[in-house]
């Protein structure tokens, strides 16, 4: 991948984790089969986030942004 399309994708995937952490899909219990599921998507984006942060780290070396492409600043790395 592109430095430009690990961007573009760190981007959509910061997006679609956003849409899946608002409260309106998040208002039901956590025994809910659908809070279940938006659990385990979350889980699997913020391990998506992670393996492509150490990609685009190793890739990109000398990019001094690289490890903010996949989280936002302050947001916790998986």
């Amino acid at each position: 991948m592109t430095l430009a399309q690990h961007r573009e994708l760190g981007e959509k995937l910061q997006e679609f984790r956003n849409l899946l952490m608002q409260d309106g899909l998040n208002i039901r219990p956590k025994s809910y089969p659908v809070s279940k599921s938006i659990l385990a998507a979350l889980k699997s984006i913020e391990r998506m986030q992670s393996e492509l942060d150490s990609v685009v780290c190793q890739d990109f070396p000398d990019c001094k942004d690289a490890t903010q492409i996949y989280y936002q600043p302050g947001e916790p790395k998986g």
